[in-house]
């Protein structure tokens, strides 16, 4: 009998110490998962100042060109171009 509660005491040392070990594996995903957005979100919020920047490169090299953009896609044209030679969508200027 003494072999038989030695046995269980065992087992139930080791179910307590597997949860204990599966909790702390939880919480580091956990604070794994909360770092991730976070470097998710400051990294997206570098990118969306990165791309407002090159936006306003853009259009000051297009006015610089004497050039309009396409309002579709974004690509330069002459300034009397009617249609976008990328997309072929209508330009929006003096001549379109």
């Amino acid at each position: 009998m003494q072999k038989q509660e030695t046995s269980s005491d065992l087992r139930t040392a080791l179910e307590a110490q597997l949860a204990r070990t599966e909790l702390e594996m939880q919480e580091h995903y956990r604070q794994f998962g909360r770092e991730m957005l976070e470097l998710a979100d400051r990294e997206q919020r570098s990118i969306d100042r990165l791309l407002e920047q090159m936006a306003r490169l853009r259009a000051r090299l297009t006015q610089e060109n004497r050039q309009i953009s396409c309002p579709y896609c974004g690509c330069c044209g002459d300034a009397d171009s009617i249609y976008c030679k990328r997309c072929g969508h209508k330009m929006k200027g003096e001549n379109a």
